[in-house]
């Protein structure tokens, strides 16, 4: 280095230094930056008290040394640093850059420094200026490392991040940002961008959003959720967390800076919609099957259930039945019942178990329920617990008791049907294999239009006036004032219906042959009363306008069909009253024969 200041250059224009060397002293002892002068060939000739400091040295101690102690290299790291300096101050007369420095104890240190070439006392030097910046380096290093874990995770989280300096109005994206949003890498980002690429429905949604945000007295820092429109067309959900950093002004805090992050949700969306949907079908399908759903802990016997097993139960809607609460409700016996299946079904392997038992509601109504349940075990095959639904079967139970009721009724009918015809065959004379035929036919018929109306009626019973009417029709020759009707609404059972058919065929056929039907100005009145719960039903037969009539000298077979057809198990009555003006005939029906069909059934 010795002879350097010699050759041609820079150095060789410099101007002496003309401070007054008091006030320099000055000047130099109160700098915090560390200040050295040095000979071309690198020997210490002055240090200021912070150089000393810096370094560890006493006032004064590094006077002499040669700047090598100073520095913390390798010696070929060494010269090419020091050849590095010598070349730049040759060209343009200063050296700025750092060093990694060695203090006096060995402890290592960073330094910025600025080297100048000086003539002091007409002599060339060299004026070493530099500042600690350990420190800076440190977390300098940190935030570099902070940064690129921060890339790596959001590049594994496939997150995009934004930071919008609010001051300059600049917007950086990262590379995932634009990828998300479907913008090219190169191209810069801007509001006019943003705004283009976010939903129209949901821009103004975001905008609020930044504007509380960005709001010092609200500052919020909430997730939300938009949709973009990429340049493609194709829609895709974004979840974004932004957090604005605000710095003290004038008037108060005042955002600076928004930064966060934003990433692609979509998927995550189609499933939430399509478990949003799948559980709307199963609420329906619940809904709709009047299924409640349940689930039990074998050990702690916790209890959960869908707010449909009140309804099912019959409690209140607000109510919270416990276990003790519901199995109180059995009807007597069937806890034992089911509890004696599921050990059955434990006993079995079976993890599957379907069961119908009777529960009485709260308000005392006996219900038919089914319940179904999937048991689960254990590693070791203990049961852990049930899940399962109930469903109330009281109508279709009921049903299928009406069908079982039908079919027997159906059988007991017709056996009732086949003894009546053989019954009729056998009481009915007459002059004539034809007017054999004839009786036999009409009563036949009444039967016949009795069941008809019978199985209208599902077979629980049929309308009097109907069957009346029925019967009566033929006999009104196409004049209907002939045959007046009148009585309250009435339901007869099978076995009535089928006997008061009988008895008025019978007597509608004397009518037409002897009595006032025979005639046409003859008229018949068919009246009826009672019913009630302790009231016989009594039905009235009036003639009247026929030829004139005398009691017979004997019983004739008409009135026996019809005294037996309202007797024997009805245990009820037939009168006859022969008027000179027309036969009046009144049939009583009791109540304790089970004539009348229940008041559910009219």
């Amino acid at each position: 280095m010795r002879g350097h200041h010699d050759a041609a250059g820079p150095m060789n224009a410099i101007a002496p230094l003309n401070l007054d060397d008091q006030l320099c002293r000055t000047l130099l002892e109160s700098m915090s930056e560390g200040v050295s002068l040095a000979t071309p060939d690198g020997v210490i000739v002055y240090t200021n008290p912070a150089e000393d400091r810096m370094y560890g040295y006493a006032p004064g101690e590094l006077v002499g040394q040669h700047v090598s102690v100073q520095h913390a290299y390798p010696p070929e790291e060494n010269a090419r640093l020091v050849g590095e300096v010598i070349a730049t101050l040759a060209s343009s007369g200063e050296w700025r850059g750092e060093r990694r420095n060695r203090r006096k104890t060995g402890g290592e240190f960073y330094t910025r420094a600025r080297i100048s070439v000086v003539k002091v006392n007409g002599a060339v030097h060299w004026l070493c200026v530099q500042e600690d910046i350990t420190g800076r380096r440190s977390e300098d290093a940190a935030l570099k490392e902070s940064e690129g874990r921060l890339a790596l995770a959001a590049a594994a989280a496939r997150i995009g991040v934004w930071d919008w300096d609010i001051a300059t109005g600049e917007i950086v994206y990262s590379d995932r940002a634009k990828a998300i949003c479907g913008l090219p890498l190169g191209q810069p980002v801007t509001h006019e961008i943003i705004a283009a690429v976010t939903h129209r429905q949901d821009y103004p949604r975001t905008v609020e959003q930044v504007r509380r945000a960005l709001d010092p007295a609200i500052r919020d820092d909430s997730s939300y959720e938009y949709r973009i429109v990429r340049p493609d067309g194709e829609v895709r959900w974004v979840k974004a967390h932004g957090v604005a950093i605000f710095a003290e002004g004038p008037d108060g805090p005042k955002a600076v800076r928004y930064v966060g992050t934003f990433e692609d949700v979509t998927e995550q969306k189609r499933v939430e919609d399509e478990l949003r949907r799948s559980r709307a079908r199963l609420t329906l399908a619940i809904d709709a099957g009047r299924m409640a759903v349940w689930s039990i802990d074998a050990e702690s016997e916790d209890f959960v259930r869908t707010p449909e097993l009140n309804r099912v139960l019959g409690f209140p809607d607000d109510a919270r039945p416990t276990l003790d609460d519901i199995r109180a409700r059995y009807a007597p016996g069937e806890l034992d019942r089911i509890r004696a299946e599921v050990q059955n079904a434990l006993a079995r392997g079976d993890r599957f178990f379907e069961i119908e038992f009777r529960f009485i509601w709260p308000n005392g109504e006996l219900r038919w329920l089914l319940l179904r349940a999937e048991i689960s075990f254990n590693a070791a095959g203990a049961p852990l617990g049930a899940i399962g639904v109930i469903i109330d079967i009281t109508e279709r139970k009921e049903a299928e008791e009406r069908l079982k009721l039908l079919a027997r009724e159906v059988d007991h009918r017709a056996n009732n049907l086949l003894t009546v015809v053989q019954a009729t065959v056998a009481l009915t004379r007459a002059p004539s294999a034809k007017a054999l035929k004839e009786i036999l036919t009409g009563r036949i018929s009444a039967l016949a239009h009795a069941h008809q109306l019978l199985a209208q009626a599902r077979w629980e019973g049929a309308d009097l006036r109907k069957l009346v009417e029925e019967e009566l029709r033929p006999f009104e020759l196409g004049q209907g004032r002939r045959i007046k009707l009148s009585g309250p609404t009435i339901a007869l059972r099978p076995q009535a219906a089928q006997s008061v058919a009988m008895a008025m065929h019978e007597l509608a056929t004397n009518a037409a042959k002897y009595g006032a039907l025979s005639a046409p100005q003859g008229q018949v009145e068919v009246a009826w009363r009672g019913g009630g719960e302790r009231e016989p039903l009594k039905l009235v037969w009036i003639e009247r306008g026929g030829p004139p009539v005398a009691q017979p000298a004997g019983r004739g077979l008409g009135m026996t069909v019809v005294e037996r057809a309202v007797g024997g198990g009805l245990q009820g009555s037939a009168r006859f009253d022969w008027r000179p003006d027309g036969l009046v005939c009144e049939l009583t029906l009791n109540l304790a024969s089970g004539a009348l069909a229940p008041a559910g059934e009219r």
